[in-house]
């Protein structure tokens, strides 16, 4: 970043998003927030790009995950808050060896952009969910472990459905097809007349 040229290219771009976001009623202040989210967002970007390179290569097609909720919001995978917090803390690092440098343009470039991300960590995620997202705060409202029982807890009551519906034979029963209600199994003689 010797020049100051490079820079400047990113006024047209930062200029027609703004005019974008101005014509679908934002402000010119949402642009900040949206470059603070697309600065967020690059983990997950490059978590896609390379799934979707590994499913080129591997002819296999990778399954879609649902995405978990916790706690009335939904959690982050652990990558992806570990690459935003790293990402942060690397631009952070940069801008204090660019300064020792005497790097000016550059560490104020890192500066600015880890002062984007802390944001976005801030609005976007939020502290105590990111550590909690990442297993660094168990507690009963945030817990990293709750999506595991969640799925726990899913899969086991998917399997108890499964074994009521072979302990009744719901499985192979017909509709009500005939009149004499013969599909019923029930034992009556051990109920008690009243």
């Amino acid at each position: 970043m010797n020049s100051f040229w490079l820079p400047l290219t990113a006024l047209p771009y930062f200029y027609l998003y703004g005019r974008d976001l101005l014509s679908i009623r934002y402000r010119w202040s949402d642009l900040l927030r949206v470059y603070a989210l697309n600065l967020l967002l690059i983990p997950v970007n490059l978590g896609g790009v390379f799934k979707s390179i590994y499913q080129g290569i591997s002819g296999e097609k990778i399954p879609f995950g649902r995405t978990p909720k916790v706690d009335g919001r939904t959690s982050v995978p652990m990558v992806y808050v570990l690459a935003v917090l790293a990402l942060a803390a690397w631009c952070v690092s940069f801008a204090l060896v660019d300064m020792t440098y005497e790097r000016w343009g550059h560490a104020l470039f890192s500066v600015l952009n880890g002062a984007f991300l802390i944001y976005a960590i801030t609005k976007f995620i939020g502290w105590r969910e990111s550590f909690s997202d990442i297993g660094l705060l168990t507690n009963n409202h945030a817990d990293a472990a709750t999506v595991q029982l969640a799925d726990a807890n899913i899969i086991h009551s998917i399997q108890e459905r499964i074994k009521q519906r072979q302990r009744f034979d719901l499985a192979s029963m017909s509709p009500m097809k005939d009149t004499n209600h013969s599909y019923i199994r029930e034992d009556r003689s051990k109920v008690p007349d009243l």
